[in-house]
């Protein structure tokens, strides 16, 4: 299994690692939508998202352990969210939550989500950094500039890996 790591260098504002058995580019976006930052993980078809935790990157002490999360969510309520959007830290995407819903992000967090089929996957975002540009609906920021929802669904590996096993 070779863990694939989209990193775009030092101004790097956002990245992925998924499980893979091929390189490709970037496949995750964020946009935001009034105060609230919202995330598209893409998420093969036939499988759902599972679960997400946030953390908080901003502190050098807790860059180099495994902090606890910040907010974790679990078991999505409505099928975008199970699609893989959902609200960064928000509090009606999922049935589950711990941790109080945080009305200013931390500067740089990272998020991990889980799929039903056993993907898993992560991305670090810098949020003061994600341009308040207004998008489309379907568009999402990259790192690689603005992406839509089909343009990163395409660039997703799910042909090449195992869902059940995500080898």
């Amino acid at each position: 299994m070779k863990r694939l790591c989209t990193v775009a260098g030092a101004l790097a504002v956002l990245s992925a690692c998924m499980l893979s058995s091929d390189p490709t580019s970037n496949v995750v976006g964020v946009r935001w939508e009034d105060d609230r930052l919202v995330a598209f993980l893409p998420v093969c078809p036939g499988d759902r998202l599972q679960s997400v935790k946030v953390y908080n990157e901003t502190d050098p002490a807790v860059r180099s352990t495994l902090p606890p999360p910040i907010w974790t969510g679990d078991e999505p309520r409505d099928p975008a969210v199970m699609a893989g959007e959902f609200v960064l830290n928000g509090e009606n995407d999922f049935a589950r939550t711990t941790g109080p819903p945080v009305s200013d992000l931390p500067a740089d967090i990272s998020v991990e989500y889980r799929t039903a089929r056993g993907w898993g996957a992560s991305m670090r975002v810098r949020a003061a950094e994600v341009p308040r540009s207004t998008l489309a609906a379907d568009e999402y920021w990259t790192t690689d500039g603005t992406k839509s929802r089909d343009q990163l669904l395409k660039q997703f590996p799910c042909e090449k890996v195992t869902p059940t096993t995500g080898q």
